[in-house]
């Protein structure tokens, strides 16, 4: 309730207060700016919400309750990937129909929804399914909700290093940080490089979930899955006699 609309307040401040040069298109200079500015309260409320809806069952005391269900372990994971996944849409929801309205306000000439939609195709959601999976990894493998805050910021911070010193290839940089522009979505082969690195993108954040799967604390889920149906098959026959 507090991180979202600021976060939303941030991202589309330099748009709505601020002249938007718009060279060829208004809505690629639009969609442009905010997709720059989301970078980092998209980094930020994937690994907050990841974080702390592992964390939730453990501070509530009712892991082992949720852990003794007969559900296997991508339920209880993808759960709470698909919700973080969900809460950083409405983000990108939210920001996107914000510039619209401002672009449309300010009468920036028309409002192409066409470019918007590239945009969150080619850049904004793969970044967003890439964070969320990444959390998930990162706090399955640590276990502990300040260890992984710790691990995030570094590798973070140190990224973010080396992009700022020039070494940005595409290799080690998912996000595509300042590696694109919106011409390049258009055709071409930079568009054919960037389909190829979103691909690689969105393996890796797949794997990372497999990952995550087999590393969960939970263990035995296919005994569980068994015990719990052998005790409702008993508990069903004790009741028919």
């Amino acid at each position: 309730m507090v991180i979202i609309p600021l976060a939303v307040v941030l991202s589309t401040k330099e748009v709505i207060f601020w002249r938007v040069r718009g060279d060829g298109s208004y809505s690629a200079a639009y969609v442009s700016n905010i997709a720059q500015n989301l970078v980092l309260f998209m980094i930020g409320i994937s690994i907050f919400y990841v974080v702390e809806a592992l964390q939730r069952d453990r501070d509530l005391n009712i892991e082992p309750l949720v852990w003794s269900q007969p559900i296997p372990n991508f339920v209880l994971l993808f759960s709470k990937f698909l919700a973080t996944l969900l809460v950083v849409f409405a983000l990108l929801a939210s920001v996107g129909l914000i510039a619209i309205m401002t672009q449309a306000l300010k009468r920036n000439g028309p409002v192409e929804l066409t470019v918007y939609l590239r945009v969150y195709f080619w850049i904004l959601i793969p970044n967003a399914i890439f964070l969320s999976a990444t959390a998930m990894f990162l706090k399955v493998l640590l276990r502990d909700r300040y260890l992984t805050y710790i691990a995030a910021i570094g590798i973070g911070a140190g990224l973010f290093y080396l992009y700022g010193q020039g070494h940005n290839r595409l290799l080690y940089n998912p996000l595509l940080f300042r590696l694109w522009k919106y011409e390049d979505l258009l055709s071409g082969s930079n568009l054919s490089q960037i389909a190829q690195h979103r691909v690689y993108v969105l393996a890796t954040a797949f794997a990372l979930l497999a990952l995550a799967h087999l590393l969960y604390q939970r263990r035995s889920t296919s005994s569980s899955v068994v015990r719990g149906f052998a005790s409702k098959a008993t508990l069903l026959i004790l009741t028919g006699l």
